[in-house]
């Protein structure tokens, strides 16, 4: 029941094109081999109110590709606010999205975008049905598949045995936290996620591990941003975003 409800899930496309907030145009993205191409992405006067609280106010942001950013602050102060509103979690009162300095609309940015909170989504079925939420994969796609888990440093779990279609066809049981959380890193890649959005998502990690796969999301050109409160973890991001109370 939860795989199938996952895999309409996966194919749920947010349409707000009526609502004009959002961007100015309403044209698609170039899009690549399914993935977004862009040199830089701009959030432009980006406000968000909860509970008729101001939480995030005129806030501009960059991120160029394959860049790392550390965001860091108070509890409260709205990182994950942020991040929801980035992952279309959430609707914005107001802003803009610009790629390569052309506006969109912020509809056009969320498939693009993935979502890894600190302890990644579990269902209960094989490594298969959580790594692409089906069971039947395609002869490439088995590929695919191992060579994300190589780029993640799940190789450990390969090894055990040399039929790699029954590793995934073993229960998910059988992962640790940490061999949990790489392998949502990778299945948002499978997913041709180019932006992830990491909310401590690295907290259970080996700091030789996460850095060591840091580089490897920089070397592909896929681009981050990182919440948290560790200061090693921080100085490992190309910059950091200190977010404060605006009170």
């Amino acid at each position: 029941y939860s795989t199938d409800a996952f895999a309409k899930l996966s194919k749920f496309e947010y349409d707000n094109a009526s609502d004009e907030r959002f961007g100015h145009v309403n044209h698609e993205t170039r899009v690549k081999n399914d993935s977004i191409e862009f040199k830089e992405i701009k959030i432009v006067s980006l406000n968000h109110s909860y509970r008729n609280r101001k939480v995030l106010r005129g806030v501009n942001f960059e991120i160029k590709r394959g860049e790392i950013i550390g965001m860091c602050g108070e509890s409260g102060v709205g990182k994950s606010t942020f991040l929801d509103v980035f992952a279309g979690l959430r609707n914005p009162d107001s802003g803009e999205v610009w790629i390569d300095g052309e506006p969109i609309c912020w509809r056009h940015l969320h498939g693009f975008v993935g979502y890894l909170p600190q302890s990644p989504v579990k269902i209960d079925g094989t490594v298969s049905e959580n790594f692409t939420f089906r069971s039947n994969l395609a002869e490439s796609e088995v590929a695919q598949v191992a060579d994300l888990m190589r780029l993640v440093e799940l190789s450990d779990v390969i090894q055990k045995d040399l039929d790699f279609e029954k590793v995934l066809r073993s229960p998910m049981a059988t992962l640790s936290g940490g061999q949990l959380q790489r392998l949502a890193i990778a299945r948002l890649l499978f997913h041709k996620k180019t932006i992830l959005l990491m909310d401590e998502a690295t907290t259970g990690l080996d700091p030789d591990l996460e850095l060591r796969i840091l580089i490897k999301l920089r070397k592909i050109g896929i681009s981050g941003i990182l919440v948290s409160h560790n200061e090693l973890t921080l100085s490992r991001c190309d910059r950091v975003l200190r977010l404060t109370s605006n009170g």
